[in-house]
């Protein structure tokens, strides 16, 4: 037998067995992750060294099987953990971004019959009666991504001063609609 997290292999099998998979794997491994990461790197202050990122490990594990409280139901359960390196937001700085995700997917192919989801469980539809795990790794690594990194410590802009420096693209509208209804 191959490498479990990047081998094909079908679905159904993998629920039938059970298989457990450890994960500690490097982030180029995850070709959407280290491209986000990649993207993100880009916007760094200059002078700012993320070192070699790419060698940073993913830890978890992933647990294939069926659901006791819903029959029937293949599904995959697992923890995902990892430091990522990244740009604040807020000051353009190199930050250290801890990233941490619970999977609980009921696993529904091409075939399934429709039908709602179960509670507890998210859907994750499948393409084809064969799947890689690294890919739903990949996948939900991204997914687990803040929309906005920023350090705890960087300094919020005050909410008053901003208003004051921000122009508004409707504020012009506003004032003729006002005037308007004036007459």
């Amino acid at each position: 037998m191959g490498d479990p997290l990047r081998d094909r292999r079908p679905v159904n099998e993998l629920v039938r067995d059970s298989q457990t998979i450890e994960i500690t794997e490097e982030i180029s491994a995850f070709e959407r992750l280290a491209a986000a990461v990649q993207a993100d790197l880009e916007a760094l202050e200059e002078g700012s060294d993320a070192g070699n990122w790419r060698e940073t490990r993913v830890s978890g594990w992933l647990q294939f099987g069926h659901s006791d409280a819903h029959p029937g139901a293949r599904v995959l359960e697992g923890q995902l953990d990892v430091e990522l390196p990244a740009t604040c937001q807020r000051c353009l700085g190199l930050m250290r971004l801890p990233v941490s995700t619970e999977l609980a997917y009921e696993l529904k192919g091409p075939d399934d019959v429709p039908e709602a989801g179960h509670e507890g469980l998210e859907t994750w539809e499948l393409d084809e009666a064969l799947i890689r795990p690294i890919d739903i790794v990949d996948e939900a690594l991204v997914m687990a991504l803040p929309l906005v990194a920023a350090h705890d410590d960087c300094v919020e802009v005050d909410a008053s001063e901003q208003k004051a420096t921000t122009t508004t693209p409707f504020a012009s509208l506003r004032a003729q609609m006002e005037e308007a209804n004036k007459d």
